[in-house]
């Protein structure tokens, strides 16, 4: 007989007192995938693998019996953060991850390709400066060098590891963010057989192999500083100069012009969604925003709808109308950045976040994240 919902009520109820409980059959009634809400006192203090292997160990009959089992277990001073009814959708998202599965796209190709590359690189790196410390003298350096021997052989066995689709490590707990956050996810990923090289979420895979880098530098005593990319970041920002003072004295020319901005929500509107160009591919000439006449705003209104256009089969989702829209309800409101690199798309970002703040009625906070 199918695993049906009393029958997971009555496990749970039996193991674990609850203040609340949610049982969703995501399987339309065939009783083959089901995802619970759990609130109790009783996961006060656990980490969030913690509960799931709580949870698990009550429910492994069940769980064996059905196709797809997840879980939200949580303590009841949490309970607000969820609403009755999407509970659910803060671990079930409605489309799949993007995964190397499909060996015609980028992730596939970035397995294979882009990843061994890149820790060929790092290995190449510490090799050279290994060379250049072995021409000096002094416990420090021989112990360094050392290090460095370590360091080049974790990588190794990483790329060698991955080359050949084995399973992700556990980060080991390094005094550093987000251990526990990773490996969670990666206890999840492994439930559902999706914690290999080639079967794991992309921006997952791609977020843990630089925190499982660092998790390497971050336990050794003379390499905790090394970032094996920072030549190509500092050769990249410097070769970005000419762009960031550009950009620079754009921002300041629109000082004299932020009365008028202030009262005009075309105007505003229009260098909002230029700064949207900008920061997601610098596909903008900023000094066309200073001094614009009423011309020049119809010209680029219609420059930038054509660009926009021949760019949007490239767009998978444009949200920038409804994000104005919006920002114009508010007033004296926050905005949030998710930084994702640094260098020069860090420029921009600030750029755009003195814009909101300086230049709009509507913004007076950013956070970066």
């Amino acid at each position: 007989m199918p695993i049906t919902s009393s029958d997971f009520e009555a496990a749970i109820r039996a193991s674990i007192p609850v203040t609340h409980l949610e049982i969703i059959d995501e399987s339309s009634g065939c009783g083959d995938k089901y995802a619970v809400l759990i609130v109790s006192e009783v996961f006060a203090g656990k980490t969030t693998l913690a509960r799931h292997r709580m949870v698990n160990e009550v429910l492994k009959n069940e769980i064996a019996a059905i196709h797809a089992f997840t879980q939200l277990s949580i303590t009841p001073s949490s309970r607000s953060l969820f609403k009755v009814g999407d509970a659910m959708s803060a671990f079930n998202p409605p489309y799949p991850p993007y995964d190397p599965t499909d060996k015609a796209g980028f992730s596939y190709e970035t397995v294979v390709k882009r990843w061994p590359v890149i820790l060929t690189g790092i290995i190449d790196s510490v090799y050279n400066l290994n060379h250049e410390l072995s021409v000096q003298s002094g416990e420090q350096a021989a112990e360094k060098i050392e290090e460095g021997k370590g360091l080049i052989e974790k990588i190794s066995k990483l790329k060698y590891q991955m080359g050949r689709d084995h399973p992700l490590e556990p980060i080991e707990e390094d005094g550093e963010p987000l251990v526990d956050e990773y490996n969670e996810e990666l206890a999840r990923l492994a439930e559902d057989k999706r914690n290999t090289w080639f079967t794991a979420p992309w921006l997952y895979a791609e977020c843990y192999l630089y925190r499982f880098f660092r998790s390497y530098v971050a336990k050794t005593k003379h390499w905790r500083n090394y970032d094996p990319f920072l030549a190509q970041k500092q050769k990249t920002f410097q070769a970005s100069g000419t762009a960031i003072y550009k950009l620079a004295t754009t921002m300041h020319e629109l000082e004299e012009e932020k009365a008028e901005l202030e009262s005009d929500p075309d105007k505003l509107e229009v260098i909002f969604r230029e700064m949207i160009q900008m920061c997601l591919g610098n596909a903008t000439d900023l000094s066309l925003l200073t001094h614009m006449s009423h011309e020049d705003i119809q010209h680029l209104q219609t420059v930038g709808r054509d660009a926009q256009l021949a760019r949007k089969e490239f767009i998978l989702k444009d949200d920038q109308s409804p994000a104005w829209e919006h920002i114009k309800t508010l007033r004296d409101g926050r905005v949030d950045f998710v930084l994702d690199n640094a260098g020069f798309e860090l420029f921009t970002d600030f750029v755009f976040a003195d814009f909101l703040v300086t230049y709009t009625p509507y913004v007076s906070r950013v956070i970066f994240h």
